[in-house]
């Protein structure tokens, strides 16, 4: 019987566990909509991606 205890209460930690990683992820994780209606211009497009040449992407 300890070992069934033993067994649920290991289950349930697990499943815990998971449940405050979900969570802390979707707070910090941010909105991806939130960025989406920002207009840049073309010089700035430009310059972000000379930007990455230098760092080598």
């Amino acid at each position: 019987m300890n070992k069934v205890k033993y067994t649920i209460m290991g289950i349930a930690l697990f499943v815990y566990t998971l449940a405050v990683i979900g969570l802390t992820t979707m707070i910090i994780t941010p909105d991806p909509d939130f960025d989406r209606n920002t207009t840049l211009t073309t010089e700035e497009i430009d310059n972000m991606c000379d930007n990455r040449e230098d760092v080598g992407f």
